[in-house]
């Protein structure tokens, strides 16, 4: 079965990044709250890993020291489990929160 032309058009671009991250919730004013692991970035999002599932359509604040400074806010567009206590998420940058 042949990958459908977006997704393989979505792949083009990303860099393979493993680099710690912290973030919280936009709407939250603890800044950072939580812990998590990126795997890709490109121009327009984000894959990352964390302990906890975060909630679809939400917005991140997302500091990764090393990548880009101060915080960068994403939209978390899908959240799925990968193993116990590990969920990928795929995040689309924001302009502002």
């Amino acid at each position: 079965m042949q990958p459908d032309q977006t997704q393989e058009h979505r792949r083009k671009g990303r860099n393979q990044v493993i680099g710690d991250a912290l973030w919280s919730y936009a709407t939250n004013p603890i800044v950072p709250q939580y812990e998590g692991t990126l795997i890709d970035v490109s121009k327009f999002g984000l894959g990352m890993l964390t302990e906890r599932p975060v909630k679809e359509a939400s917005i991140l604040r997302i500091y990764a020291n090393g990548l880009w400074k101060g915080a960068k806010y994403a939209t978390v567009m899908w959240c799925e489990g990968v193993e116990t206590n590990i969920y990928r998420s795929g995040l689309l940058f924001n302009e502002s929160p």
